[in-house]
């Protein structure tokens, strides 16, 4: 790709979109890099809560992505969730159910009156729009500032935890009346499917845009925005081929730093112990060929990494210039190699790289099984599977490999009914092999890199080991997704994958990695 073509996907700078939406230049390629952008660094643990499995690509359709970071994660007992757009369609609201919040429903065109769908799901038969009004098919439509003042001899005067939106283009009236109403500052965070118009004008596409800009020139952070492969043609007024339909999610940021300006650039003031204060420019960009341009950052408490500042310890104050230059993320490995041979490698560097990671690289990733845990409140065990259509399992056809359940079996049961055969390990239950359910085989043999048997007696095997005696039951198929959760034995397994040559049957891989509390830093450099 030549750097002209690079240029035209970079969007590093604080007003980078606003710049661009009021561009008489204004190309239906960049408005479509702009309702796929996202800041995914804002959140560090995301979960997709709801959504049904989809054929033909394969995936799932309709969850929602709600951040479950302790300082903005909804509060298991206590959160409040608003729901518009149900279409007889229940597994966000059963899932938000199931974490503990109260769930308000709505949506008019179920033909079914308000009812408590379940002890903790309320359904009111209204619609959202800019007023309230009863359109010509009987619909009642209510504004969110009506329908939260009506309700709250219910629930309260108190924050939405999480507002999900999908109401098949509505949303473009809904939300200018929640922005002037104030309704906003009473949300904390906010999902919504944005409709599109195959037919529509550059310029009506551009309007659209700008009420999104309007949410986060007003505060809002996007920290997942998902396209819908279900929904794609042909968009004939700005020449291009795209979908329809996106799924956006915001957060309110809440945080140690004074917020000076909100969008594509945030602009922070750090006190620190090595710089009275620290100024500099979070830049955010949005293409799988991540870039940076025209930056020169200063930093004391922050780490650059493929393109993101990321809030950590202390790393040494340094300043760099980046003027008119491109980095691919190619080029940026090195700077782990280097780092992790460095003598003057710390444990705040060590963290950053564990933390760090390429959002970029899979548009669609949901995340299967998971329990729900308090203090904080959040989802433990989960695992992101990428559904890319170039890399998502085929249902029916794709095979799993689970080491560790623990009796916990949340992800190999999710997996298993998404379509895949699922072979399951685990020596400490204290069971035999056996078949946990139609399509997961349990065997009771533990990962590492020998055939050995533990202390405690457990029947230990390598990857290379348990694939070919397995060969005969799944034949010499891809491992599509092998999920590792063998408390610290990966760090003997990994080597002997690697080794053996296994990792060319995996395509993807899951790892809940364990660093030791008491080990030296040379130890956890290995």
């Amino acid at each position: 790709m030549r750097n002209e073509e690079r240029k035209e996907q970079i969007c590093c700078s604080s007003s980078y979109w606003d710049e661009l939406l009021e561009s008489k230049s204004l190309t239906g390629k960049q408005l479509m890099e702009y309702f796929t952008w996202t800041n995914r660094s804002s959140c560090q643990l995301a979960h997709d809560f709801g959504g049904q499995m989809m054929s033909n690509p394969s995936g799932i359709d309709g969850q929602k992505c709600v951040c479950i970071d302790p300082r903005i994660a909804p509060q298991s007992g206590q959160c409040l969730v608003y729901s518009f757009g149900i279409n007889n369609e229940w597994s966000f609201d059963e899932q938000m159910e199931g974490y503990g919040c109260r769930v308000f429903a709505f949506d008019p065109s179920m033909n079914q009156k308000p009812h408590n769908h379940s002890g903790g799901i309320h359904f009111y038969d209204w619609g959202l729009g800019d007023r309230n009004e009863k359109l010509s098919n009987n619909w009642q439509i209510h504004s969110l500032s009506s329908i939260y003042n009506n309700l709250t001899a219910w629930h309260g005067k108190v924050m939405i935890d999480y507002l999900k939106i999908d109401i098949e283009g509505a949303e473009w009236n809904a939300l200018p009346e929640i922005i002037n109403s104030g309704m906003l500052s009473k949300i904390r965070q906010l999902g919504v499917e944005i409709h599109l118009d195959s037919g529509a004008s550059l310029e009506q596409h551009r309007q659209w845009a700008k009420v999104l800009r309007s949410l986060e020139q007003m505060g809002m952070v996007r920290f997942d925005s998902k396209r819908n492969p279900w929904f794609t043609g042909d968009f004939q007024k700005l020449q291009l081929s795209g979908s329809f339909g996106h799924e956006i999610a915001w957060l309110i940021w809440i945080g140690e730093c004074h917020i000076f300006g909100i969008g594509s650039m945030l602009v922070f003031s750090i006190q620190s112990k090595r710089a009275a204060k620290c100024q500099m420019s979070l830049l955010y960009y949005c293409n799988l060929k991540r870039c940076l341009t025209k930056c020169s950052v200063v930093f004391g408490t922050f780490l650059l990494a493929f393109g993101m500042l990321t809030l950590l310890q202390t790393f040494p104050t340094m300043q760099l210039n980046c003027t008119n230059q491109l980095e691919q993320r190619e080029h940026w490995p090195s700077y782990w190699d280097i780092l992790l041979d460095s003598e003057s490698l710390t444990g705040a560097q060590l963290l950053n790289y564990a933390l760090w990671t390429d959002r970029s690289s899979c548009k669609l990733a949901h995340d299967f099984g998971g329990l729900i845990l308090s203090n904080p409140s959040g989802i433990d065990g989960q695992k992101t599977v990428c559904i890319d259509p170039e890399v998502a399992p085929d249902p029916d056809e794709c095979l799993v490999y689970s080491f560790g359940i623990n009796n916990e079996w949340s992800f190999d049961e999710e997996i298993r009914n998404y379509g895949c055969e699922v072979f399951s390990f685990d020596p400490s239950m204290g069971v035999d092999h056996h078949d946990h359910g139609p399509g997961i085989h349990f065997y009771n043999w533990g990962l590492g890199d020998k055939e050995e048997t533990s202390v405690k007696g457990w029947t230990i095997r390598s990857l290379s080991s348990i694939y070919n005696n397995l060969t005969a039951r799944h034949g010499k198929r891809i491992i599509d997704y092998l999920k590792i959760d063998v408390e610290s034995a990966e760090w003997k397994a990994l080597p002997e994958m690697m080794a053996s040559g296994m990792l060319s049957n995996v395509r993807q891989l899951g790892i809940e990695i364990h660093f030791g509390v008491n080990e030296t830093m040379a130890k956890n450099r290995e």
